[in-house]
């Protein structure tokens, strides 16, 4: 390994094919590194240093340098003054330290770091990650997925067309992802934020910021994690008081993801996805095809206008479809839905829910828990699901099923078909006492189909007095009771002792008969009548 010495005096130190350490000492020198892994110091001076072939170590000094890295991975550093720094190809580390530097970065993955004062850094091809450190920077990644920081200063950074993410940091910046899925953060300051063209997550950050998704799929996020309040965001309006305080400028945001506190949101007339995160959060989605979720806490979402979905999440939600055809999940917790206008779905999930289809023809699943179902108007189908549930179809002609546990079923107006149990389970209706109530209209009640016969526990030596449907309101002239199999299969007669009194329905078995159900209010019945029917 040879080392070469310069002197005061202006002078072109030229290295061989070995490894050489070249020192330029004082005057503006030229240092050639030649082939070998070099180390080049320019010392005093405004030096002009290459690396040429190898992986080199090269260290500008004093005074404004000009340096070429050359092939081969190389490590810059750009010392005093003003500086051009060239990684030329490979994966190369700059450092401009102090003064005014321009960096280029080159063909490979490459690292620059701008230091003090205000420096231009170009990434080059390929993946770079470009610091731009204090003073007023541009950064500027160029081809490949690079990732950019800003810094302290004003900062300008610019990406490429392919996924990059830029991070304005401290101060007032200016952050222009262009294409690809980016990430575009600003930071502190009162910052510009573009995510330009492709599916971008942007984000303004403390301070009065102007932030643009672009074109595309774009989602605005709160990254702060001790943030000081909820957001309150009217996309509309394109209008934003951000967690920190600061008033923002919105525009060309499809999805929206608030913070751990109480938000507030209004979408626009377009398509939207509006997440509350954790808090008690409001969301209105306003006109267009929304997708609202609530997160953690008890919120209220209301769909507005279009065709919406609404999930409340966790604990206690309040969800209304209001107009359009939507579809509401409570989630976990005990919640209140309503489905406004047109023909919705209910689904209450987990918890002690309240559902309410309104207009429209509805389908209703209260699902777990014990809930409380109402059909409103139109042609609804209500289902109960687990535990005990209260069902009212309400007006029109209604469906209604109360599902597994020991539920209270009302078909209200209309022509309603009513069912207790879950017909899909076998024994149906095993150990359940539901009360059945056709209300007005043309009703059916069911206590069995074709291929069973509801709340028979299958046990002959048991009169079956824990499991079976007390009948309510039945109007001979206008209702129906569906029993499985025929005529000869059933007989009537007094409730058994201790139960609520009426005319017993009873399928015979070849022990003791069978107790069906229980019709209050009615005297008279025959089994041989057109208001019993069998499948």
């Amino acid at each position: 390994m040879a080392q070469i010495l310069g002197s005061s005096a202006p002078e072109t130190l030229q290295g061989t094919l070995e490894s050489d350490a070249i020192f330029g000492m004082g005057g503006n020198d030229t240092l050639l590194g030649s082939s070998g892994d070099d180390t080049l110091d320019g010392a005093a001076g405004s030096d002009s240093l290459s690396g040429d072939v190898g992986n080199d170590s090269i260290k500008g000094g004093s005074g404004s340098e000009t340096i070429n890295g050359g092939s081969g991975g190389d490590t810059i550093y750009g010392d005093g003054d003003n500086d051009l720094i060239n990684g030329d190809a490979d994966n190369d580390i700059l450092y401009g330290n102090a003064g005014r530097d321009t960096l280029y970065g080159g063909l490979g993955n490459d690292i620059l770091y701008g230091g003090a004062e205000n420096d231009l850094l170009f990434g080059g091809s390929e993946n770079d990650l470009i610091y731009g450190e204090s003073g007023d920077d541009t950064l500027d990644g160029g081809s490949g997925k690079n990732t950019l920081y800003g810094g302290y200063g004003n900062d300008s950074l610019v990406a490429g067309q392919e996924d990059d993410s830029l991070f304005g940091n401290a101060d007032n910046d200016i952050l222009e992802a262009n294409g690809g899925n980016d990430l575009v953060y600003g930071g502190a300051g009162n910052d510009i934020v573009n995510g330009g063209l492709g599916n971008d997550t942007v984000s303004g950050g403390s301070g009065n910021d102007n932030i643009s998704g672009g074109s595309g799929i774009d989602e605005l996020v709160f990254p702060n994690q001790i943030p000081l309040n909820g957001i309150n965001l009217n996309l509309e309006t394109g209008t934003l008081i951000d967690e920190d305080g600061g008033t923002d400028n919105v525009n060309g945001i499809e999805i929206v993801t608030g913070t751990i506190l109480a938000d507030m949101m209004f979408g626009s007339g377009g398509a939207e996805t509006l997440k509350g995160g954790d808090g008690d959060d409001s969301v209105d989605g306003a006109s267009g095809n929304d997708l609202l979720s609530g997160g953690l806490g008890n919120d209220s979402l209301d769909g507005g206008y279009g065709n919406d979905q609404l999930n409340g999440d966790d604990n206690n939600d309040t969800l209304n479809g209001k107009d359009g055809i939507d579809t509401l999940n409570g989630g976990t917790g005990d919640d209140l839905l309503y489905g406004g206008a047109l023909d919705d779905q209910l689904l209450g999930d987990a918890g002690n829910d309240f559902l309410d289809g309104e207009s429209g023809n509805d389908i209703i699943d209260g699902a777990n828990g014990s809930d409380s179902l109402y059909g409103g108007y139109g042609n609804d189908q209500l289902s109960g699901g687990d535990n005990n549930d209260f069902l009212f179809g309400n007006g029109n002609n209604d469906t209604l099923n109360g599902g597994a546990g020991n539920d209270q079923v009302n078909g209200g107006g209309g022509d309603d078909w009513v069912t207790g149990v879950l017909t899909s389970s076998s024994p149906a209706g095993l150990g359940e006492i539901d009360t059945l109530v056709g209300g007005s209209g043309l009703d059916t009640l069911v206590l069995g189909d074709a291929t069973q016969s509801f709340y028979n526990d299958g046990n002959d030596a048991l009169a079956g007095t824990a499991d079976y449907a007390l009948i309510s309101g039945f109007n001979t002239s206008q209702d129906k009771i569906q029993l499985h199999g025929s005529q000869a299969d059933y007989l009537l007669g007094n409730s058994p002792m201790g139960l609520p009194a009426g005319t017993a329905i009873f399928q015979k078995t070849t022990d003791q008969n069978e107790l069906i159900g229980i019709i209050q209010g009615a005297s008279g019945l025959n089994i041989n009548d057109s208001y019993f029917t069998f499948v």
